[in-house]
This record gives structure tokens, C-alpha cells and sequence, in this order.
């Protein structure tokens, strides 16, 4: 059983600053200072009180004191003069329960516009400088929080570091975090000492939420922390209490477990991505907005346990249901030749029903290599957990792992009639007999002996070993029991190829892989051009 316990849900008291009245247009704040004292009275100017050259501080605290009392929607910009070597060190201070106030209203927190940063967030995340504004938690507690009131709010530009989580998102929502270096140093290249938690949480009710974005600067680095590089919980305890699923949020563009090279391992101790609680954290998406269409994958890897690990609440037995996984690099780089494995699978599904991994087209195709499975499904995870169109190859164990009622890791034999019951109700794979290429065209001989019809059958040129689905190339419907032949067009295969499937029935429950057979060539000689 792959799940961890985990506790990372703090309620503060922040002391409440004099109140004049509230002003009622957007503004904006400019930090100048690296200080954390809070502001003096709120009145819609930003001041802490000290001065510096004749000019009135104001630090991120009394910033967003100021824009929680400010009824528009705001702006906190950065210009810091004097840090050393240009970068501006923020150090939070937590002790004593003292930590930055929640965001209780629209902002915009934009580290990018400090002085010498001003082109972070145009950038791709292996091209960006370091970061000038770093935001140091001591390994204290949750950096920034976006509560109840902060729909619409962005945090970019930063490097949070030394928080147990950096970013907390709860009862927001149609935020974003994005173009932030979270876990490490500024450059990007180590992981910070005291990363105690999460790099972003999500707790409580949100949607729309985004982590990352589909804009080549939008990107998160997410590395090196102690706990998960994002965790959906389900289960806080909110107020409400009913009803608390953050759900319809998105995950896409980020290195999470890589340096900013998106080469270098630099992992979360635990997963890369994960949800749990009960109930789950149904209905979010990773790599691909909820339109199901824009898809820009993260790239997942090195992580200590799965790359993205979908569970539930062991007690009461509930999953996560409804995850859509799109277009991501689960063990591998962006290139998919670098081994960047996770410990355990690309994909764990420990429970949950009704998952997608993978999609329709070709650009919703994860790519999962290198790790201990591809996708690893438990015995009593769920059902419905439908797995298409991906490239799997070199990952230590099955592609598709189907765990059955002994427990073991290992292919699963196929049943007459496929009555058996358990992970996706073990549904059988296809039995493979032939597969011939005559003029372009591969016909495949196949049949499934399945308990319920029509079965989508997907076709797939074997890794090197001959085990996993590493290129897709075509499907057919099985709608008659008894054998059949697939004409696959499209895409032919080469000499020496070996040719394999898989069987997902009506409900989404996809097989393991079929054993793989040799591609058969029946005009070699023309194939090659000679007569």
C-alpha cells in the first residue's frame, strides 16, 4: 500500500492593524524594504514606520495588510534597493505564530518587477536568472495563504524557501501560482535546508485554481521538499465543514523533482503530485487545463515515492476520483531520454475510481519511463481508471501493474470469461496472433475474452524489451466475441518490431499489456525499394 500520513493545516491569529476606513480603487504597493514589521494604521498607504533616506518603508507584510483592507484589487510590486549581490533575502518571521497575514482579497504579487528581474517570467524555466526576491521562512510555517476573498489573485516571481508549505491555497478560487522557484535556492540549482511540508497545498473548496500555466514563463520549479512537491487534501476540516474538495484546479508546466535544468534529480521526499483525503480530491487535472484540450505537461521525476500518487482516506476507504493526467514526462526530461525515475510508479493509483492517463490524441500522451512501474494500480484502488494512448519503456517492472488478490508484483494471468474482480476488475488483456505488414498496412489477429462487450483495443509497438507499449499506433473497437483482425494504417511499423495491446472495456478499466509478437513482413522486397 503506497500512502503516507501527512498534518500540515495551521489557523492563525494575526494581529489586526488601527483602521481608518476603507479605500475603494485598485492600488498599487511597492516593497522597498526587506524588513517584516506590519503596517502602522491601514488608510491605503503602505507604511511600517521606519524610513530609509527620507522614504517611507514598506514591506510585504504591511503590502498585503494594506490590499486585504483595500476592497479593489491590487497589485504588490518590488523594488528593494541595497541587497547584497542584488538578491533580496525576506526572512519571515514566524515564531510565535507571527506569520505573514492570510490574502483575504484580489492581488497580484509580482516578484518580477524587482529591478534586475524584469525578464524572469518571460522565460522558460532552464533559461530564467536567479531570482532577486526570496521569501524565507525558517522552516517554520506556510508561507503565503490564499483564503477566503483572494479569487483572482497571482503569485509569481518568487523563491520561497524554507517554509512547511510555501504556498497554501484554501477557499480560493481562479488563482495561479506561477514563474516561481519554490523549494530551492535562487539560482534554481539546490534544494534549501528546511523545506518542512508541501511546495504548494491545496485545502478546502477552490477551483479554477492553476499551478504553472500553458505561457512558456509560467512555469514552477518545485523541488526538494520534505513532504509532497503539490498535495491535494480533501478532508480539512473547514467552515464550512461540508463539502470541502478543492476540485477543477490544474497542475501544468512545472519541473517538479528536477533542478531548473529539468535534467538534474532533485526530488520531493514523497511525491511529486498527490491527492488525498476523505473525501478525495476528485475532478483535478495535471498537465492539461479542465478543458480537457490546452495541455502542457510538467515534467515529474526523482521523486522519493510516486511521481503522481492518487489516493484517498485509508480509514473510511475513500478515494480520489476523477483525476485527468495529460501530457506530462513521468521519470524522464522533456527529450524522454534522461532517467529521472521515480521510486515508485509514474503513476500510483491506491484509491480512486474513473482516473484518466493519458488521452484521445497523441498530444495527450504522457511519457512514463524509468520508473519502478508505469502506472501501478492497487488491488483495491477502484475501477473505471481508463489508460491510453501513452508511451511507457524502461520502467523497472510492468508498464501497467494490475495488482490482484495475492498481492505480488508481476504480470496477471488472464481468467475464462474474465470474471475475476480487483484493480480495474483485472480485465484481461488481448491475446495477440498475429500481426502482418503487406503495402503500408498492419493487420493484427486478436481476440479478448471479456465479461462484457464492446472493448477498446489499443495497439502499440513494444520498448526494446519487448513488455511495455513505447509507441501507439493504432485502436479498434471488439465488439463480436471470437477473433478479429485491426488494420493499422497510419503509422507502420519497422523490421524487428514487436507488436503489442491493451483492453479497456465501456466502464475505463484498461488491462496490463498484452505479450508482445513480431511484426510479420510479407513483401520485404518491395518494402526496400528493389525488384
Amino acid at each position: 500500500m503506497r500512502s503516507f500520513l501527512f498534518a500540515i493545516l495551521v489557523v492563525p491569529a494575526i494581529g489586526a492593524a488601527e483602521t481608518r476606513g476603507p479605500i475603494v480603487t485598485p492600488a498599487t504597493f511597492t516593497v522597498n524594504s526587506v524588513a517584516d514589521s506590519p503596517d502602522l494604521v491601514l488608510d491605503g498607504v503602505c507604511d511600517a514606520g521606519a524610513t530609509r533616506g527620507g522614504v517611507t518603508a514598506c514591506t510585504l507584510r504591511a503590502a498585503i495588510q494594506e490590499a486585504n483592507f483595500n476592497p479593489g484589487s491590487d497589485t504588490i510590486e518590488f523594488d528593494i534597493p541595497g541587497c547584497p549581490d542584488d538578491i533580496c533575502v525576506i526572512d519571515i518571521v514566524t515564531a510565535g505564530g507571527n506569520f505573514l497575514p492570510d490574502i483575504q482579497s484580489p492581488v497580484v504579487i509580482d516578484g518580477s518587477t524587482q529591478p534586475g528581474n524584469a525578464d524572469v517570467c518571460e522565460l522558460d524555466i532552464p533559461q530564467r536568472s536567479p531570482y532577486r526576491v526570496v521569501l524565507d521562512g525558517d522552516g517554520q510555517d506556510i508561507g503565503m495563504r490564499l483564503e477566503a476573498g483572494s479569487d483572482g489573485s497571482v503569485i509569481r516571481g518568487l523563491n520561497f524557501r524554507n517554509f512547511t508549505n510555501a504556498v497554501q491555497i484554501s477557499r480560493s478560487d481562479q488563482s495561479r501560482v506561477e514563474c516561481n522557484f519554490i523549494g530551492t535556492d535562487e539560482p534554481g540549482t539546490m534544494a534549501a535546508p528546511n523545506n518542512a511540508g508541501n511546495g504548494v497545498f491545496f485545502q478546502c473548496e477552490g477551483t479554477g485554481n492553476i499551478v504553472g500555466g500553458t505561457g512558456l514563463g509560467d512555469g514552477n520549479l518545485i523541488s526538494g521538499h520534505a513532504v509532497d512537491g503539490v498535495q491535494f487534501f480533501g478532508g480539512a476540516d473547514c467552515s464550512p465543514t461540508a463539502g470541502n474538495i478543492p476540485s477543477g484546479n490544474s497542475v501544468l508546466g512545472n519541473f517538479i523533482g528536477t533542478a531548473r535544468d529539468g535534467v538534474t534529480p532533485l526530488g520531493n521526499d514523497f511525491a511529486g503530485v498527490s491527492f488525498f483525503g476523505a473525501p478525495g480530491a476528485d475532478g483535478n487535472f495535471v498537465g492539461v487545463l479542465p478543458d480537457g484540450a490546452t495541455v502542457r505537461g510538467n515534467v515529474i521525476g526523482a521523486n522519493g515515492t510516486s511521481g503522481i500518487l492518487i489516493d484517498g482516506d485509508a480509514a473510511s476507504t475513500e478515494g480520489t476520483d476523477g483525476t485527468v493526467v495529460m501530457g506530462n514526462f513521468l521519470g524522464t526530461d522533456r527529450s524522454g531520454t534522461v532517467d529521472l525515475g521515480n521510486f515508485f510508479g509514474g503513476v500510483d493509483i491506491v484509491r480512486g475510481d474513473d482516473n484518466l492517463v493519458g488521452g484521445g490524441s497523441p498530444g495527450m500522451a504522457n511519457v512514463i519511463a524509468f520508473n519502478a512501474e508505469g502506472v501501478y494500480i492497487e488491488q483495491d484502488a477502484g475501477t473505471g481508471n481508463r489508460i491510453q494512448q501513452n508511451r511507457f519503456y524502461d520502467n523497472i517492472g510492468l508498464g501497467i501493474e494490475l495488482i490482484d488478490a495475492t498481492g505480488e508484483l508481476g504480470a496477471t494471468p488472464n481468467d475464462p470469461g474474465d470474471t475475476d474482480t480487483g484493480a480495474n476488475q483485472l480485465q484481461n488483456w488481448p491475446e495477440l496472433f498475429s500481426a502482418e505488414e503487406d503495402g503500408g498496412v498492419l493487420s493484427i489477429g486478436y481476440a479478448v475474452d471479456a465479461a462484457t462487450l464492446p472493448i477498446r483495443v489499443e495497439f502499440f509497438v513494444a520498448d526494446d524489451d519487448g513488455t511495455e507499449g513505447a509507441r501507439f499506433i493504432g485502436a479498434h473497437e471488439y465488439t463480436v466475441a471470437g477473433s478479429a483482425v485491426a488494420a493499422i494504417s497510419a503509422d507502420p511499423v519497422e523490421i524487428g518490431d514487436r507488436v503489442l495491446a491493451t483492453a479497456t472495456d465501456a466502464e475505463g478499466n484498461t488491462s496490463e499489456f498484452s505479450p508482445s509478437i513480431a511484426a510479420v513482413f510479407l513483401d520485404r522486397l518491395f518494402r526496400d525499394g528493389f525488384e
